[in-house]
């Protein structure tokens, strides 16, 4: 029984760069970033972005960035609007 029984494979990790993410990101095709929609996320957010570019460039791989889900969204808040208009004009860059 491989992968190709499965629609999706779901690779769960820490919040963390270090050789567990990069093994499940040169592991996969796709990858989704779950990012809380608050003040510290977005210094996360360019981290990630980096490793993601790292592994689709060295690992010669097809991952690709399938977007973010933002995550404890509140459009009535001003902060998650603000925080939703930057991670839109970051991923634009």
């Amino acid at each position: 029984m491989g992968f190709g029984s499965y629609d999706f494979v779901l690779i769960d990790c820490p919040p963390s760069l270090g050789p567990l993410t990069k093994t499940a990101l040169a592991s996969s095709s796709e990858v989704l970033m779950p990012i809380q929609c608050e003040y510290f996320a977005m210094e996360g957010l360019a981290q990630m972005i980096e490793v993601i570019r790292e592994v689709i460039e060295h690992e010669a791989h097809q991952l690709q960035f399938g977007g973010i889900v933002l995550t404890m969204y509140d459009h009535s808040l001003e902060l998650t609007r603000r925080w939703t208009r930057r991670c839109g004009s970051f991923l634009e860059t």
